[in-house]
């Protein structure tokens, strides 16, 4: 028993120094958290987080390029903290899919997109349900940005 105590010991402090009996003398190498090998500077964003968010969610597929240029334009004109990127939210819809947004990426205001004929309808949800709801032609990222600022602006946002 003795033998085997003896070797977990000397398997598990192979690279470890001896420590003398009045402990270490010298500080370690390494800050606390560092054994890992990850940067946490650079994995935490350094900047303030984005509660209240906008969120943009394109409810297919092909709306994905017109949802991340919607969000390009919302993020140039707005002055509105908006994600970089469409948040995809399954087949939720509705309040719903505002729920979802608001519970996992801390979303005030979700913008969805869906197809409708020869456009594309806009929905503004936030906490108080459906705030809005427009049909936009394609393409008219100025007109969808516009529509969704002016409606935020008079729900008091």
């Amino acid at each position: 028993m003795v033998a085997g105590l003896l070797l977990l010991d000397a398997l598990s402090d192979s690279d470890a120094e001896p420590v003398p009996a009045d402990g270490p003398s010298r500080a370690p190498d390494t800050a606390p958290g560092t054994s890992t090998g990850i940067d946490w500077s650079s994995v935490v964003p350094a900047g303030p987080a984005r509660v209240n968010a906008i969120t943009v969610v394109p409810r297919e597929a092909s709306l994905q390029d017109r949802a991340g240029r919607l969000i390009q334009e919302l993020d140039r004109v707005s002055g509105f903290p908006v994600y970089d990127e469409p948040v995809i939210l399954g087949g939720a819809s509705g309040a719903e899919a505002y729920a979802l947004a608001r519970d996992f990426f801390d979303a005030g205001w979700m913008v969805a997109l869906s197809s409708e004929a020869d456009s594309v309808r806009i929905e503004i949800y936030g906490p108080g349900g459906l705030l809005d709801s427009r049909c936009i032609a394609p393409d008219e990222e100025a007109a969808a940005a516009g529509f969704v600022i002016d409606a935020l602006t008079a729900a008091g946002y």
